[in-house]
């Protein structure tokens, strides 16, 4: 009688499915297969789920084979390209990459568009199959028409949460190649195009993405609510990161119109654009409109430092008027760094260089950094002085913020007061007078509250310098 035991049968799952391969074991197969050497670099990335890779780094060897083997790949979840003059933009040095080629091609990859193009379908091919992938990054690569062009078909498909696009002088005829991918993709929620040649006439487009984006959240919120569902929990673009382009007061004023009429969009990270004082004029203007906006950076700019406290004021309304979830927490953060004159964390990380280099803007929250207040221990005469000059810098930035709240309340004083003054001229009260009426009064003892915190805070320094 024959046994219907099968020992030599591979493990299954128990949904009956052979088990999946992680993607360092589909490489190493696929390279042993193809005959192709594998790439150290590439090893040690997949151990994490990601492709990271500078082309320049890749032998001739395994440049005929090393497209096609990254196609058959799956379960990736972030691929981030660049190539060696990117590395000399940012000023990584060779020492402090984990892993260099041993034979680095003479020529470089970026100058050889027929490599570049099998690159891009490589691309184009992950995008449109690989539901898992959620971060696409590519610094310093300069594609021809045909491979953005690639790169839009599969990105108008794909799961993709993040796209970056750095110094890959990408203008406006890339930008508009990939304009009906950006506006219709539906799970994009950040898109930093920083760091290239974006003209004043990419600001039309950019404001087509915005508002495509928005009417179709709209549109799908609509039809939720009535299907009796809770609205507002389409997924579609929140961050737009533009900085250190060409975009110009122009640009600015074609995205500010899209802005009057999105409830959608939560920062813009505008530095570093030749924005003039008439911009930001326009920008306070939005926000006198706009409620949902929470973060705007404008630095860099032009007479942008006199208005950035101003337009920052005005975002607070929109934190307190906002929800309170996760969402505002990360960009608590965020405002506070542009308070603070400080550098926005990083969207991303390339694990290949080390140390480790920050690169643009991020929204990870950092540790927690709250003030603790360190108990003296017995005979630790210096470590009491330094626990008093920790105490002392934290004091002096509550009375920072509480000077700022204070210059708040006064501006926002004065315009109750100018309101109330045309209101008392016309002699007749709507209930509209009386709500800012009673606006302008809370306003009024508000300050005295806030006068009196400072005077608090302002006695314990006093009684701190005066110890020995």
């Amino acid at each position: 009688m024959k046994s219907n035991s099968q020992p030599n049968q591979r493990p299954r799952s128990p949904s009956g499915k052979k088990p999946k391969a992680d993607p360092k074991s589909q490489y190493l197969a696929l390279s042993n297969k193809f005959k192709c050497p594998p790439n150290k670099n590439l090893i040690e990335s997949l151990t994490e789920n990601q492709i990271e890779l500078c082309l320049d780094d890749i032998s001739s060897q395994e440049l005929r084979h090393l497209p096609n083997i990254l196609s058959n790949i799956k379960q990736i979840n972030c691929i981030k390209l660049w190539t060696i003059g990117y590395e000399k933009k940012i000023k990584v040095k060779s020492a402090n990459k984990k892993n260099k080629s041993s034979e680095p091609n003479a020529k470089p990859i970026a100058a050889n568009p027929s490599i570049m193009h099998r690159f891009s379908m490589f691309l184009c091919n992950n995008l449109a199959k690989n539901q898992c992938l959620q971060q696409l990054c590519l610094f310093g690569l300069e594609f021809q028409e045909s491979s953005w062009q690639q790169l839009a078909s599969g990105l108008i498909s794909s799961s993709v949460l993040s796209l970056v696009i750095n110094h890959c002088k990408f203008s406006e005829p890339q930008l508009e190649i990939l304009l009906s991918a950006l506006s219709n993709q539906n799970q994009l929620k950040s898109l930093d195009l920083s760091w290239n040649e974006l003209g004043e006439k990419s600001g039309y487009m950019i404001s087509r993405i915005i508002g495509k984006q928005g009417e179709r959240r709209d549109t799908e919120t609509w039809a939720q609510s009535l299907r009796g569902s809770i609205g507002g929990n389409s997924e579609g673009l929140e961050e737009l990161i533009i900085g250190y382009n060409h975009i110009g007061d122009y640009g600015w004023e074609q995205i500010l119109t899209a802005l009057h009429c999105d409830i959608w969009l939560k920062y813009i990270d505008i530095r570093g654009n030749h924005l003039t004082s008439k911009s930001f004029i326009e920008t306070e203007r939005l926000l006198d409109e706009n409620k949902y906006l929470l973060v705007i950076d404008i630095r860099d700019n032009k007479d942008s430092m006199n208005f950035l406290t101003r337009i920052l004021n005005k975002l607070v309304d929109n934190f307190t008027s906002y929800p309170h979830t996760a969402l505002t927490d990360k960009y608590t953060i965020l405002y506070d760094q542009i308070l603070n004159d400080q550098q926005p964390d990083p969207t991303f990380i390339v694990s290949a260089f080390k140390p480790r280099r920050t690169l643009t803007a991020s929204f990870s929250k950092p540790k927690n950094e709250s003030f603790r207040k360190a108990s003296p221990e017995p005979n630790s005469y210096g470590n009491t002085r330094n626990n008093d000059k920790c105490m002392n810098r934290e004091c002096n930035k509550i009375i920072e913020n509480l000077q700022r709240e204070c210059s708040r309340l006064s501006i926002e004083n004065e315009r109750l007061k100018r309101k109330l003054e045309e209101a008392s001229r016309r002699a007749t009260f709507s209930s509209q007078d009386e709500e800012e009426t009673e606006e302008y009064y809370e306003s009024n003892r508000n300050i005295p509250s806030a006068e009196g915190l400072l005077s608090e805070v302002d006695n314990i320094i006093k009684q701190l310098e005066s110890f020995p």
